[in-house]
């Protein structure tokens, strides 16, 4: 069962050559340091108030 719901997958991915793939961990990535670097305001905003 698990091969035939690979092969549709794999004709996607000929389709669109791994572009999809350097999006995706684009956007890993950069949800990544927008969240460390939010974490890190909100941080530094606690830090101001005390």
């Amino acid at each position: 069962m698990p091969s035939k719901k690979s092969q549709p997958k794999k004709a996607e991915v000929k389709s669109e050559p791994k572009i999809t793939d350097i999006i995706h961990e684009m956007r890993d990535g950069v949800m990544m340091d927008v969240f460390m670097s939010g974490e890190k305001e909100i941080k530094a905003e606690k830090a101001k108030e005390e």
